[in-house]
């Protein structure tokens, strides 16, 4: 099934288009693809905070734990 795609216009600073333009070149995927893995990250976090959960973030050892806090 096929969604429906709207137009959205945005206005950011500086440092958002040039972290955007970054994650795009890092990952070889249009603009319009970082914005919508961002969001689907977001509310990922956003979901599971309000379960009550954390997230996790350690490095590739397994040592090292912080807890992302998402506002």
């Amino acid at each position: 099934m096929r969604q429906r795609l709207i137009n959205l216009s945005i206005l950011i600073n500086g440092e958002t288009r040039l972290a955007i333009k970054e994650l795009q070149a890092r990952s070889d995927i249009n603009v319009t693809e970082v914005i919508r893995r961002a969001i689907a990250i977001y509310k990922f976090v956003a979901d599971e905070q309000d379960k009550g959960n954390v997230i996790v973030v350690q490095d590739k050892n397994g040592r090292n734990k912080q807890e992302m806090l998402v506002l």
